[in-house]
């Protein structure tokens, strides 16, 4: 409101160099590796022996009918949620909502999209991933309605932002686990990264 979004993104670049950069600098490293201290009569094993891993070749994968399910439900998903989300402030703003307002409604999107990373996590360890994801899929579009609904209201705008957050949050784990599921460790980062 008082500086602009422009502003506002050079703040988030500033927190990025202040904070981030400094953490990941001071604490992603490599482990050092351990000491080898082989049994006497035992041939030592080599740490770089490479570990053999189940699952499809790129091939295989790429013409499973698997992988074009997850890879056009997941496009599809992302067209219909991304456009929404970049454009939710001005959304807001158009209802009437004032600026400072529509920032603050929507900052609560990260904190439920985490806590909904979680639950879908936990949810997925005890129901099927694919029942979770489509459910959360098909309630997303309860964002709108609410929105559509109610235009101006700040009270359920802001419950409209947190179901969503939560709901999208769901995905991302989803699709991780699905990918794992049906493709294996073998190639498992070509293919989510293609599914993603």
């Amino acid at each position: 409101e008082d500086h602009g979004w422009r502003n506002a993104y050079l703040g988030l670049a500033a927190l990025w160099a202040l904070v981030v950069i400094p953490v990941f600098l001071l604490f992603l490293r490599d482990p050092k590796p351990a000491p080898a201290h082989p049994v006497e009569g035992c041939s030592p094993v080599s740490k770089d022996a490479p570990v053999p891993l189940y699952g499809l070749t790129t091939r295989e994968g790429f013409r499973s009918p698997s992988f074009y399910k997850l890879f056009f439900a997941n496009m599809l998903t992302v067209v219909a949620s991304v456009g929404m989300i970049l454009n939710m402030v001005p959304l807001l703003r158009a209802s009437g909502i004032a600026p400072a307002t529509a920032a603050w409604i929507y900052g609560f999107s990260g904190i439920a999209t985490i806590a909904g990373r979680v639950f879908a996590g936990w949810l997925m360890d005890r129901i099927d991933a694919s029942k979770v994801v489509g459910f959360a899929i098909v309630a997303f579009t309860v964002l709108p309605i609410i929105l559509l609904a109610m235009p101006g209201s700040v009270a359920f705008s802001l419950l409209a932002i947190v179901l969503a957050g939560l709901l999208g949050g769901s995905a991302t784990p989803a699709n991780a686990y699905l990918a794992g599921k049906h493709f294996g460790p073998r190639n498992f980062g070509t293919f989510y990264t293609t599914i993603n």
